[in-house]
């Protein structure tokens, strides 16, 4: 479903853009979150054999995999594709599987500006 987005500048500037938002469901929220798990805990093993370091690496990424996988079960909607320029520099700004979780904070890639996206209404 095609929305349209205001795309704000911290100096209030702003711009117009369209984003392609996608639901996403519980079933499929889960799978992103235990990914996301099982990632943390891979490298956690995988990183026992690493000398010295760890000793803070493996605890470290067993305690993160639970809340990096809270963070990827949190969103129910995604930005699937996005586009819009970017006020401050007026270069295309591309938005690829992004969290939609009003208002979206994002960067320019171009000149590095933080810019905050909200829907339009």
């Amino acid at each position: 479903m095609q929305v349209p987005i205001v795309i704000q500048a911290p100096d209030e500037k702003i711009n117009l853009g369209e984003v392609d938002l996608q639901t996403i469901t519980s079933t499929q929220r889960l799978a992103r979150a235990l990914k996301a798990l099982a990632v943390c805990w891979i490298l956690a093993v995988a990183s026992v054999v690493i000398p010295i370091i760890h000793f803070v690496s493996v605890p470290l990424l067993f305690l993160a995999g639970p809340v990096v996988a809270y963070f990827f079960y949190r969103p129910n909607q995604l930005i699937a594709k996005g586009t819009g320029l970017c006020p401050s520099c007026q270069k295309p700004l591309v938005l690829e599987n992004v969290s939609a979780e009003w208002p979206v904070k994002v960067f320019c890639t171009a000149c590095r500006t933080d810019l905050n996206i909200r829907l339009k209404i």
